[in-house]
């Protein structure tokens, strides 16, 4: 909280990556003036070829929109490769994907990001 607090003194949107809801707990935006991004990434997922469950993303998200009513940029990572960007980006909740090991390979990267 005194990095976000930081942040909001300074007109930085915080980035926050989160591993469960549990994480949702002690976050406090109150100093903020814009909306902050926060990032979901199950540990299980990092580095391999499989997405979490959508359900497990959604209801995450539910999660996050409400402990913030006033609303957060949600982006997900984990496991973000050209296989499942598409779907992952159709879905209204994702505002943005954080791509891992696969953004180590430009032409990967780029096919991702023109989904």
């Amino acid at each position: 909280n005194q990095k976000i607090n930081m942040c909001g003194k300074y007109n930085i949107v915080p980035l926050v990556c989160l591993r469960s809801t549990s994480d949702l707990l002690p976050l406090d935006f109150g100093s903020l003036s814009n909306r902050p991004i926060i990032g979901f990434e199950d540990p299980q997922e990092i580095g391999g070829e499989n997405a979490s469950d959508m359900r497990k993303i959604i209801e995450f998200y539910d999660q996050v929109h409400l402990k913030f009513p006033n609303g957060v940029q949600f982006i997900y990572g984990g496991s973000v490769g050209f296989g499942n960007a598409n779907s992952l980006w159709q879905r209204e909740e994702i505002d943005g994907l954080l791509v891992g090991h696969h953004s180590l390979h430009p032409a990967e990267l780029i096919n991702i990001a023109l989904v």
